[in-house]
């Protein structure tokens, strides 16, 4: 029934554009069903609270990582409702991935045995953290 302004700058849009619409069309089809079912957990225990990180289209038609956080306060006078809440979290999912595929780069290049496995795996973590589509890899000897 309500929404901040805040929702402009976290993700473009105006109250009105969302309001007393189905929040579900704006999530990802793959996140779907763990809002559901948070959200659902959230109506049958008013004593519980949802946290969920899922992806939401913004105005531009863009996935946006956030995290939405809720409680049940319909048994609160001054409420009478339930409470939503959400902050971008897409640049933090970001670093994570990066960290992941860093991590993973890391084990691969040490299980390397030749200067060739070690330069192949130098070439794909430059691509695959990086995205580095063209790497070269040259072994430099004190000579």
């Amino acid at each position: 029934t309500y929404l901040s302004l805040s929702i402009r700058n976290v993700l473009g849009y105006r109250p009105d554009d969302l309001v007393w619409k189905s929040s579900l069309r704006y999530i990802h089809p793959d996140d779907r069903d763990i809002v559901k079912e948070r959200f659902e957990t959230l109506l049958d225990d008013p004593s519980s609270q949802l946290a969920v990180e899922h992806r939401f289209r913004n105005r531009e038609g863009t996935w946006q990582w956030i995290e939405t956080r809720g409680r049940d306060l319909t048994d609160d006078d001054a409420v009478e409702g339930i409470i939503m809440y959400a902050r971008d979290i897409t640049d933090r999912k970001h670093r994570e991935r990066v960290l992941k595929q860093l991590h993973d780069s890391t084990r691969t290049l040490l299980r390397a045995e030749t200067k060739r496995e070690v330069a192949d795996r130098v070439g794909e973590a430059a691509y695959n953290v990086l995205g580095y589509s063209n790497t070269i890899v040259r072994l430099l000897t004190p000579d």
